[in-house]
């Protein structure tokens, strides 16, 4: 047995919602497309596991499936902005 109680909000508190609603979604929204810009042109893993939200293995599954790695120096790998960019849309499906 279903009881449907209508719950009346004052107008006012009905604005705030929808606004507190909008906000969420349009910062999600700005979040999902400024990723691959909120890197700097040439991240480190570091850099990269922050922007993207991922840990160590991911990553490494990533270079293994072919994301390309800049070597700056012996010890110094980065990863160019755009190669990542483009790994990502090669995978869509």
């Amino acid at each position: 047995m279903q009881i449907d109680v209508p719950i009346q909000l004052p107008s006012q508190l009905e604005d705030e919602i929808r606004k507190t609603i909008a906000s969420v979604i349009i910062e999600g929204a700005k979040q999902a497309t400024n990723l691959y810009y909120d890197l700097p042109p040439y991240p480190n893993k570091t850099q990269l596991k922050k922007a993207l939200g991922v840990g160590d293995d991911k990553v490494k599954q990533w270079i293994a499936e072919g994301l390309q790695v800049t070597r700056f120096s012996n010890s110094d790998q980065r990863f160019d902005r755009e190669d990542v960019r483009r790994f990502f849309n090669d995978r869509k499906i």
